[in-house]
Protein backbone atom coordinates (compact mmCIF):
# COMPACT_ATOMS: atom_id res chain seq x y z
CA UNK A 1 0.00 0.00 0.00
CA UNK A 2 1.52 3.55 -0.74
CA UNK A 3 1.53 6.36 1.91
CA UNK A 4 0.67 9.77 1.19
CA UNK A 5 1.09 12.60 3.73
CA UNK A 6 -0.80 15.60 3.49
CA UNK A 7 0.35 18.77 5.18
CA UNK A 8 -2.16 21.80 4.75
CA UNK A 9 -1.40 25.36 5.94
CA UNK A 10 -4.24 26.94 7.47
CA UNK A 11 -3.86 30.81 8.35
CA UNK A 12 -7.66 31.73 9.98
CA UNK A 13 -10.08 30.21 6.81
CA UNK A 14 -11.11 27.35 8.87
CA UNK A 15 -14.03 27.00 6.76
CA UNK A 16 -11.95 26.52 3.62
CA UNK A 17 -9.98 23.98 5.63
CA UNK A 18 -13.17 22.54 6.55
CA UNK A 19 -14.16 21.95 2.77
CA UNK A 20 -11.08 21.14 1.40
CA UNK A 21 -10.60 18.40 3.92
CA UNK A 22 -13.71 16.84 3.66
CA UNK A 23 -12.98 16.51 -0.41
CA UNK A 24 -9.83 15.23 0.29
CA UNK A 25 -11.39 12.26 2.76
CA UNK A 26 -13.96 11.68 -0.26
CA UNK A 27 -11.18 11.08 -2.96
CA UNK A 28 -9.60 9.06 -0.29
CA UNK A 29 -12.16 6.97 0.21
CA UNK A 30 -11.73 5.97 -3.69
CA UNK A 31 -8.94 4.21 -3.15
CA UNK A 32 -9.03 3.27 0.56
CA UNK A 33 -7.36 -0.23 -0.07
CA UNK A 34 -4.33 1.20 -2.33
CA UNK A 35 -3.70 4.63 -0.74
CA UNK A 36 -2.87 5.67 2.96
CA UNK A 37 -3.85 9.20 3.22
CA UNK A 38 -2.48 11.34 6.38
CA UNK A 39 -3.04 14.80 6.93
CA UNK A 40 -1.63 17.03 9.22
CA UNK A 41 -2.93 20.62 9.42
CA UNK A 42 -0.32 23.71 9.67
CA UNK A 43 -2.05 26.47 11.95
CA UNK A 44 -0.95 29.74 10.88
CA UNK A 45 -3.82 31.35 12.49
CA UNK A 46 -2.08 32.38 15.99
CA UNK A 47 1.39 32.36 15.15
CA UNK A 48 2.04 33.34 11.15
CA UNK A 49 5.07 32.02 9.98
CA UNK A 50 4.41 32.18 6.47
CA UNK A 51 3.41 29.25 3.98
CA UNK A 52 6.55 27.21 3.81
CA UNK A 53 7.49 28.31 7.68
CA UNK A 54 4.02 26.52 8.58
CA UNK A 55 4.93 23.78 6.65
CA UNK A 56 8.40 23.92 8.00
CA UNK A 57 7.18 23.56 11.56
CA UNK A 58 4.51 20.31 10.96
CA UNK A 59 7.08 18.78 8.63
CA UNK A 60 10.10 18.82 11.37
CA UNK A 61 8.18 17.37 14.15
CA UNK A 62 7.62 14.10 12.26
CA UNK A 63 10.47 11.66 13.26
CA UNK A 64 12.27 11.06 9.94
CA UNK A 65 12.12 7.31 9.91
CA UNK A 66 8.28 7.73 9.97
CA UNK A 67 8.72 10.35 7.52
CA UNK A 68 10.59 7.87 5.19
CA UNK A 69 7.46 5.69 5.23
CA UNK A 70 5.65 7.80 2.56
CA UNK A 71 5.87 7.97 -1.05
CA UNK A 72 4.13 11.37 -1.54
CA UNK A 73 4.85 14.40 0.76
CA UNK A 74 2.14 17.35 -0.51
CA UNK A 75 2.25 21.38 1.07
CA UNK A 76 -1.09 23.49 0.32
CA UNK A 77 -3.04 25.81 1.10
CA UNK A 78 -6.54 25.09 2.31
CA UNK A 79 -9.06 27.57 -0.45
CA UNK A 80 -8.68 24.12 -2.28
CA UNK A 81 -10.79 21.41 -3.03
CA UNK A 82 -9.75 17.59 -4.24
CA UNK A 83 -10.92 15.95 -7.40
CA UNK A 84 -12.61 12.53 -6.55
CA UNK A 85 -10.42 10.81 -8.81
CA UNK A 86 -7.14 12.39 -7.37
CA UNK A 87 -5.99 9.32 -5.96
CA UNK A 88 -7.18 6.93 -8.18
CA UNK A 89 -5.03 8.58 -11.27
CA UNK A 90 -2.07 9.36 -8.97
CA UNK A 91 -1.46 5.44 -9.08
CA UNK A 92 -0.92 5.78 -13.33
CA UNK A 93 1.55 8.59 -12.76
CA UNK A 94 5.05 7.94 -13.39
CA UNK A 95 7.69 8.75 -10.59
CA UNK A 96 10.89 7.76 -11.82
CA UNK A 97 13.61 9.89 -11.77
CA UNK A 98 10.85 12.42 -10.89
CA UNK A 99 10.65 14.66 -7.28
CA UNK A 100 7.36 16.85 -7.96
CA UNK A 101 4.04 15.87 -9.49
CA UNK A 102 2.34 19.28 -10.46
CA UNK A 103 -1.25 18.07 -11.16
CA UNK A 104 -4.00 20.77 -12.80
CA UNK A 105 -5.56 23.56 -10.87
CA UNK A 106 -8.08 24.61 -11.82
CA UNK A 107 -9.03 28.57 -11.16
CA UNK A 108 -12.71 28.89 -10.77
CA UNK A 109 -12.23 32.69 -10.85
CA UNK A 110 -9.89 32.64 -13.83
CA UNK A 111 -11.35 29.77 -15.33
CA UNK A 112 -8.19 28.44 -16.21
CA UNK A 113 -4.97 25.99 -15.46
CA UNK A 114 -2.76 27.52 -13.19
CA UNK A 115 -0.49 24.87 -14.15
CA UNK A 116 1.92 24.44 -15.79
CA UNK A 117 3.39 27.68 -13.95
CA UNK A 118 6.55 27.37 -15.32
CA UNK A 119 8.19 25.47 -18.19
CA UNK A 120 11.44 26.11 -18.18
CA UNK A 121 13.98 27.62 -15.99
CA UNK A 122 14.23 31.38 -15.94
CA UNK A 123 17.33 33.77 -16.36
CA UNK A 124 18.69 36.15 -13.46
CA UNK A 125 17.90 39.08 -16.02
CA UNK A 126 13.98 37.86 -16.10
CA UNK A 127 13.46 37.59 -12.67
CA UNK A 128 15.83 41.25 -11.75
CA UNK A 129 12.70 42.17 -14.08
CA UNK A 130 10.11 40.48 -12.43
CA UNK A 131 11.40 42.29 -9.47
CA UNK A 132 10.67 45.16 -11.20
CA UNK A 133 6.87 45.06 -11.29
CA UNK A 134 6.69 44.83 -7.47
CA UNK A 135 8.65 47.80 -6.77
CA UNK A 136 5.55 50.31 -5.84
CA UNK A 137 1.69 48.38 -5.73
CA UNK A 138 0.88 50.90 -8.45
CA UNK A 139 3.01 49.49 -10.45
CA UNK A 140 1.63 45.56 -9.83
CA UNK A 141 -1.91 47.72 -10.37
CA UNK A 142 -0.91 48.41 -13.52
CA UNK A 143 0.81 44.96 -14.61
CA UNK A 144 -2.06 42.96 -13.49
CA UNK A 145 -4.48 45.70 -15.42
CA UNK A 146 -2.96 45.66 -18.45
CA UNK A 147 -1.16 42.58 -18.85
CA UNK A 148 -2.27 39.48 -16.35
CA UNK A 149 -6.01 39.94 -16.85
CA UNK A 150 -5.69 40.19 -20.59
CA UNK A 151 -4.37 36.97 -21.54
CA UNK A 152 -7.38 35.65 -22.49
CA UNK A 153 -6.28 32.28 -23.46
CA UNK A 154 -4.51 29.79 -22.31
CA UNK A 155 -2.61 26.71 -24.20
CA UNK A 156 -3.79 23.26 -23.22
CA UNK A 157 -0.92 21.28 -22.16
CA UNK A 158 -0.41 17.29 -22.07
CA UNK A 159 1.30 15.72 -19.55
CA UNK A 160 5.55 16.65 -19.70
CA UNK A 161 8.52 17.63 -17.56
CA UNK A 162 8.47 21.37 -16.87
CA UNK A 163 10.65 23.78 -14.89
CA UNK A 164 8.03 24.27 -11.61
CA UNK A 165 4.77 23.58 -10.62
CA UNK A 166 2.34 26.22 -8.73
CA UNK A 167 2.71 26.47 -5.52
CA UNK A 168 -0.73 26.29 -4.03
CA UNK A 169 -0.76 22.41 -4.07
CA UNK A 170 2.87 21.09 -4.21
CA UNK A 171 3.02 16.77 -4.62
CA UNK A 172 7.05 15.48 -4.02
CA UNK A 173 7.94 11.90 -4.28
CA UNK A 174 10.75 12.27 -1.90
CA UNK A 175 9.58 13.45 1.54
CA UNK A 176 12.98 12.86 2.76
CA UNK A 177 14.98 15.69 0.40
CA UNK A 178 11.53 18.12 0.77
CA UNK A 179 12.70 17.69 4.77
CA UNK A 180 16.26 18.54 4.63
CA UNK A 181 16.16 21.09 2.33
CA UNK A 182 12.87 23.22 3.59
CA UNK A 183 14.72 25.04 6.16
CA UNK A 184 17.05 26.89 3.53
CA UNK A 185 13.74 28.84 2.57
CA UNK A 186 13.87 32.27 4.47
CA UNK A 187 11.12 34.61 3.15
CA UNK A 188 7.68 34.41 4.65
CA UNK A 189 5.81 34.32 0.95
CA UNK A 190 6.33 33.42 -2.70
CA UNK A 191 9.00 31.83 -5.14
CA UNK A 192 8.41 28.67 -3.26
CA UNK A 193 8.32 27.20 -6.92
CA UNK A 194 11.62 28.28 -7.87
CA UNK A 195 13.27 27.26 -4.46
CA UNK A 196 11.83 23.74 -4.36
CA UNK A 197 12.32 23.59 -8.78
CA UNK A 198 16.05 24.57 -8.29
CA UNK A 199 16.62 22.26 -4.92
CA UNK A 200 15.08 19.02 -6.72
CA UNK A 201 17.22 19.96 -10.19
CA UNK A 202 20.09 19.56 -7.52
CA UNK A 203 19.34 16.27 -7.10
CA UNK A 204 18.66 14.97 -10.28
CA UNK A 205 14.87 14.94 -9.98
CA UNK A 206 12.48 16.32 -12.64
CA UNK A 207 8.75 17.96 -12.20
CA UNK A 208 6.18 16.46 -14.07
CA UNK A 209 3.06 18.41 -15.13
CA UNK A 210 0.39 15.59 -15.05
CA UNK A 211 -3.32 17.12 -16.14
CA UNK A 212 -5.32 13.72 -15.25
CA UNK A 213 -4.66 14.89 -11.51
CA UNK A 214 -7.22 17.39 -11.05
CA UNK A 215 -7.44 20.26 -7.68
CA UNK A 216 -10.24 22.75 -7.60
CA UNK A 217 -8.25 26.34 -6.82
CA UNK A 218 -10.81 29.01 -5.03
CA UNK A 219 -8.50 31.44 -5.58
CA UNK A 220 -6.02 33.35 -2.77
CA UNK A 221 -8.20 33.25 -0.18
CA UNK A 222 -5.15 34.77 2.53
CA UNK A 223 -3.20 36.78 -0.23
CA UNK A 224 -6.33 38.90 -1.14
CA UNK A 225 -6.74 39.83 1.99
CA UNK A 226 -2.94 41.52 2.49
CA UNK A 227 -2.44 45.14 2.19
CA UNK A 228 -0.70 45.61 -0.99
CA UNK A 229 2.03 47.55 0.50
CA UNK A 230 3.22 44.14 2.25
CA UNK A 231 2.15 42.18 -0.73
CA UNK A 232 5.08 43.80 -3.04
CA UNK A 233 7.35 43.55 -0.33
CA UNK A 234 7.27 39.91 0.31
CA UNK A 235 7.67 39.40 -3.48
CA UNK A 236 10.38 41.41 -4.07
CA UNK A 237 11.98 39.54 -0.85
CA UNK A 238 11.43 36.30 -1.95
CA UNK A 239 12.57 37.37 -5.67
CA UNK A 240 15.84 38.67 -4.59
CA UNK A 241 16.36 35.43 -2.16
CA UNK A 242 16.06 33.33 -5.77
CA UNK A 243 18.43 35.71 -7.67
CA UNK A 244 21.12 35.75 -4.87
CA UNK A 245 21.22 31.84 -4.11
CA UNK A 246 20.26 30.33 -7.08
CA UNK A 247 20.78 32.73 -10.14
CA UNK A 248 24.14 34.60 -9.36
Amino acid sequence: MKKFLLICVNYKSDEALRLFLESVHRAAECVKDLIQVDVKVADNSKDNVGYLGGARRELLQIDTKILDTYDYLAISNVDLEMDESFFKNLLDVPTQSVGWIAPSILSRLEQKDRNPKILHRQSKRHMQIAKLIYIHPLIYRMYISLVYNRRKSQTRYDQQFIYAGHGSFMLFTCPSVIRKCISKFTPFLFCEEHFFAEELRAQDLKVIYTPKLVIYDSDHISTSAMPSKQYCRYNREAIQFIIKNYLS
